[in-house]
């Protein structure tokens, strides 16, 4: 909190490693420089939650605004399920955004 406003990080993936595309993972690794983001994940690819809110909360951040994704196309998928556990373990830092692709999500093209 500074000067008595929650800081808020707007848009974070929280993705399991293995559901990225390769791309995404070269982007990554291209560009993340110094970021300790790889630190938040086992050894699995899945996010620690406990680690996930230490660096969060070690940025100065009180909430974060967690994304799903339905991307196949770009990204891959990163279902809404996945964040839950970050949510169960500090529902006041961490809530849910949801993502829906009319692509895949509409009965029409079903």
């Amino acid at each position: 909190m500074i000067d008595g406003h929650f800081v808020v990080d707007a848009h974070v993936h929280t993705p399991r490693l293995p559901t990225l595309k390769p791309a995404w993972l070269q982007w990554a690794h291209d560009f993340g420089g110094s970021s300790p983001w790889r630190s938040v994940y086992a050894a699995s690819g899945e996010v620690v939650p406990s680690a996930m809110d230490e660096l969060m909360a070690s940025e100065g951040v009180d909430r974060v605004l967690l994304f799903c994704e339905y991307s196949p196309r770009a990204t891959g998928i990163q279902p809404i399920e996945d964040n839950l556990p970050l949510v169960s373990f500090n529902p006041e830092r961490f809530r849910l955004v949801a993502n829906v692709n009319p692509y895949l999500h509409h009965p029409r093209w079903h």
